[in-house]
């Protein structure tokens, strides 16, 4: 498993027009192949951190050359902050989730 990790802000009271924009660009991400799952943190501010988990550091590749154009036109343009790469590589232990009792 391989992920990608940015940080990104967004206002806090974004737009029916600019959420869909955004929720376009998520479903177009979450379907390129190899793509697992991700993880979006709400940080203070309206910051966010996104963790996208990817099969292999391949298939994220492939991924990112197919959305990197998208994210320009539909994400970037809402942050109120360039978006920042944190991290980038495989990932070394698995997502354990129990279930509550």
């Amino acid at each position: 498993m391989y992920a990608i990790v940015r940080r990104i802000t967004l206002p806090p009271d974004l737009s029916e027009n600019d959420a869909r924009d955004l929720d376009h660009f998520r479903r177009v991400h979450e379907s390129r192949p190899g793509f697992i799952g991700a993880l979006e943190i709400e940080e203070d501010g309206g910051r966010r951190l996104l963790v996208n988990l990817w099969e292999s550091r391949e298939a994220a590749e492939a991924g990112r050359r197919t959305v990197a154009p998208l994210a320009a036109a539909h994400v970037v343009p809402h942050a109120t902050e360039p978006p920042e790469l944190v991290a980038v590589g495989p990932v070394r232990t698995g997502l354990a989730i129990r279930a509550r009792s």
